[in-house]
């Protein structure tokens, strides 16, 4: 092998550990997006045989008739958000990219796509536990999902900042620890109660405010990009 093409494979191997994150966040907020559309193109409301006699009272039952489903589809637009904003924050702390990155990052985004799909699912039998059930695993899998993510990039410092003290690490890993368990305790509970068992995701928001603190000290060691 001349010096040449020892050259090429060097810059390749090169190239492949020190990926480009800019093309990773842009393929995520793409898949963000549709993920957020579709489930707002599969709410549809309870709808009137006979149009020529509805009043005002039918419409108002009818909105009422469907508030179950609309309050499946806003909370699973606000934990969307939630992923999402997670997900742009770890971001802001990495570096580069390589393979083991973009693989995470592929799974991760697999199951986001999965959330339109397990939410009209849920939507459409909402009085059953099954359905209820793998929306709470899809959830939990993308917490995990988000919990690798941090602890593969954060592995012996390879693809964050240097100056990022070790405890502010180790703090970020239990923060996105307990969205898993939250989730966790969720599915245990849906074999006994379905309502209380969706009731634990009005949790999650609460978590948020903790959260933005933990955003704003992290500020200092974010990559210039």
């Amino acid at each position: 092998m001349d010096k040449k093409q020892e050259k090429l494979i060097e810059n390749f191997e090169e190239t492949a550990e020190n990926l480009k994150v800019s093309r990773v966040e842009s393929l995520s907020d793409g898949i963000f997006a549709i993920a957020m559309t579709l489930m707002v193109l599969d709410l549809k409301l309870p709808a009137i045989a006979d149009k020529g006699s509805i009043t005002q009272n039918d419409l108002i039952n009818m909105f009422f008739a469907g508030i179950d489903t609309l309050e499946k589809y806003a909370i699973s637009f606000i934990v969307l958000g939630i992923y999402w904003i997670r997900h742009q924050a770890q971001f802001s702390i990495i570096k580069n990219a390589n393979r083991g990155l973009l693989y995470i990052n592929i799974i991760f985004l697999m199951l986001i796509s999965l959330i339109p799909a397990s939410t009209s699912f849920l939507m459409n039998y909402s009085g059953y536990q099954f359905p209820l059930f793998l929306y709470l695993v899809n959830n939990f899998l993308i917490c995990l999902m988000l919990l690798w993510h941090l602890t593969y990039a954060s592995k012996n410092r390879r693809l964050i900042n240097d100056n990022i003290p070790e405890p502010m690490i180790r703090r970020g890993k239990l923060l996105l620890l307990s969205s898993p368990l939250l989730f966790l305790i969720a599915i245990v509970i849906s074999f006994f109660n379905i309502r209380i068992s969706f009731m634990m995701l009005y949790l999650l928001p609460f978590v948020f405010p903790i959260y933005h603190i933990y955003d704003k000290k992290m500020r200092k060691y974010k990559v210039k990009k």
